[in-house]
């Protein structure tokens, strides 16, 4: 035989109570418990035995067993054998409602036998034991066929008797088809579900969940739903699946409230309409479920179907996390990294995330990844545990993880540098409306990252995010105006040049025609030599390569006594972001350092450097550079 707390879990989900879909409550109103809430009387007397207030928390708990028999009684049973309350007065609480249901059994009342048999079982405050309890149950279930499943649970766990699934099934029919749709419709449908006590039959488990939703069970109701909303065992229908939300909800279940409340979020099968989802939400959430409050914090904060108001949205949040909502823990986390209406405190922000994530809920999971990407004050960057957590959370459906792991996958920040896929991310991220992607697949067109360079497209993605209130966006979009001038300005000159492919492969340079340039050779790996007999001038060029210093003076080295001259074009450049070119001049020759910022997510790098000095030794003139403005036009294009 089974431990008694582990054979009370079980006949709560199969027989006494309790749907599977229920969760454990938070801290809710007492007032909640008045108006029917089982669930918030379940934590009112924990609340109550903890602050060792015994008889009020044992007052609750009687209520809850009347409001939930299976799910009372397990509480009740778990709190016994926990010692939060005195043995002495736990088994006194229990002796009146024993010799009440002692005295009513007498008298013929089937669910007073039943009652009997439950506290014969387990010992509260009446003898009998197993046997006692068989005989009550048996009793019961003479009595009134509703009060069969007291018996049926003890042929289900081989309780003062062998299993007998059969019998069990049976006997949970009875109680079905004589109106018990809790413990009874319930119950059977499981069982038949599962296909542990007797063969799995589909068709007639979906028969007994029926019955119960008729019979007043709210979580039959709510179960049905969601095999309709998800077409599991019968063709997709949101609207037949919204009915049966609407009644589970009318009947209290506030898990039904929460469904249908998402229904009218996105117009499945009932008209869109988020006020009515905030008033369906509420008194779910004043009722404690968790999931109400996280969704009623989401319309809070995002303004739907209320008044934006970040401060009630953290209230809500609070709720919902208070109520083991793993969603409502994550957005109370990000809200408490990012100090939005409440204290700033990273590390618990990052606490509740990483509850929420451990607990499996995917933007939990998402956020913890963005957390670690952006690596706030107090937070160690992790990129390669955000791209696990990212990846994972966008294959779910969360459009803010496919929108950064897709500017991951760009970067190679944390992954393998793949930046069509990346492209494919942002897209996707920005087809589903999220606006910091489509301002990021605007550039990735304006670079031609991860897609054909487009600037056409660019501009038309920059004033959608513009328009959605992405100030970036909006500046971005002017200079990609600027950027098509340059380019059909480019354009033309290109007709008119001639095209002079050096040696080393690093550059391929256009100049005017009859420019009177040369090539000599590569001086050494990487450097070309290119000469102008008429001028005697000679410059040697050379690729320098990345630089993670940014665009300044360190990113080249200038040697003692140069003087160094900083030139900068503010101007939207055709082919760069952001340039910076270095002047040098030292020993008889100028040298010219262009450091390239490419505007993607401060990316630099310092790409050419050049050598300009005369054959004959003297130092190069203004007249000279003027004469090799030609050339430096052609190797530092952008300036």
């Amino acid at each position: 035989m089974r431990g008694r707390l582990g054979v009370l879990v079980a006949l709560v989900t199969v027989g006494w109570g309790g749907g599977a879909e229920a969760k454990p409550a938070g801290k809710w109103p007492d007032a909640a418990c008045e108006r029917g809430s089982a669930f918030a009387c379940f934590e009112a007397a924990r609340r109550e035995l903890d602050g060792k207030r015994t008889d009020e928390g044992l007052r609750l708990l009687w209520r809850a067993w009347e409001l939930d028999e299976g799910r009372g009684f397990a509480t009740v049973q778990e709190l016994g054998q926990s010692g939060a309350v005195d043995a002495g007065a736990w088994a006194k609480a229990w002796t009146p409602h024993a010799a009440a249901a002692q005295k009513g059994c007498e008298a013929g009342q089937a669910r007073a036998c039943l009652s009997l048999g439950k506290l014969q079982l387990f010992g509260l405050g009446v003898a009998g034991g197993p046997e006692g309890a068989a005989a009550s149950f048996d009793k019961a279930c003479g009595l009134d066929a509703w009060a069969c499943t007291g018996r049926a649970v003890l042929h289900t766990f081989g309780i003062a008797g062998p299993t007998d699934g059969p019998a069990a099934v049976a006997l949970y029919g009875k109680a079905c088809k004589a109106g018990n749709a809790v413990h009874g419709c319930r119950a059977l449908a499981q069982a038949l579900r599962a296909g542990v006590l007797v063969a799995r039959d589909e068709a007639a488990a979906h028969e007994a969940q029926e019955a119960g939703c008729r019979g007043g069970d709210p979580a039959a109701c709510v179960a049905l739903g969601d095999r309709l909303a998800g077409g599991q065992g019968a063709a997709r229908d949101v609207a037949k699946a919204a009915v049966l939300y609407r009644q589970a909800c009318d009947g209290g279940d506030p898990l039904g409230c929460v469904r249908l409340a998402r229904h009218h979020q996105a117009g499945a099968g009932v008209a869109q309409d988020h006020g009515q989802a905030v008033r369906l939400l509420g008194p779910a959430c004043e009722l404690g479920d968790g999931e109400a409050c996280s969704d009623l914090g989401l319309h809070h904060d995002l303004g739907l179907g209320v008044k934006q108001d970040p401060k009630a949205a953290v209230a809500a949040y609070e709720r919902a996390c208070a109520g083991r909502s793993a969603t409502g823990c994550a957005r109370l986390g990000a809200a408490k990294v990012s100090g939005t209406a409440t204290a700033r405190d990273v590390r618990k922000g990052v606490a509740l995330l990483e509850e929420s994530c451990k607990a499996r809920d995917v933007l939990g999971c998402a956020l913890l990844g963005q957390v670690l990407l952006e690596a706030p004050e107090g937070v160690t960057k992790d990129a390669a545990r955000a791209a696990t957590l990212l990846k994972p959370a966008c294959e779910a459906g969360v459009t803010d993880a496919c929108g950064v792991h897709g500017v991951q996958l760009v970067k190679g920040e944390g992954v393998a540098a793949n930046a069509a896929e990346g492209a494919k991310l942002i897209g996707a991220a920005c087809a589903q409306g999220r606006v910091a992607s489509c301002s990021d697949l605007a550039t990735l067109h304006a670079l031609g990252k991860g897609v054909a360079r487009d600037y056409a497209r660019a501009k038309a993605l920059y004033e959608q995010a513009c328009k959605a209130g992405h100030q970036q966006a909006c500046e971005s979009a002017a200079r990609v105006e600027a950027t098509q001038t340059a380019a059909r300005a480019a354009a033309e000159r290109r007709a008119n040049t001639e095209t002079l492919r050096l040696p080393s492969g690093r550059l391929t340079l256009r100049l005017p025609k009859g420019h009177g340039w040369s090539l000599a050779h590569a001086e050494a790996a990487g450097q070309d030599r290119l000469h102008h007999p008429a001028s005697q001038l000679v410059v040697v060029l050379e690729h320098v390569g990345r630089n993670s210093d940014m665009c300044g003076p360190k990113a080249f080295a200038a040697p003692p006594g140069a003087q160094v001259k900083q030139h900068r074009r503010p101007a939207w450049r055709p082919r760069n972001w952001d340039s910076l070119v270095f002047e040098t001049r030292v020993k008889g020759a100028v040298a010219f350092t262009l450091c390239q910022d490419d505007g993607f997510w401060d990316v630099s790098e310092v790409v050419r450097w050049a050598r300009v000095f005369r054959q004959d030794g003297r130092a190069p003139t203004a007249a000279d550079l003027e004469q090799a403005k030609v050339l430096l036009e052609a190797v530092y294009p952008d300036l």
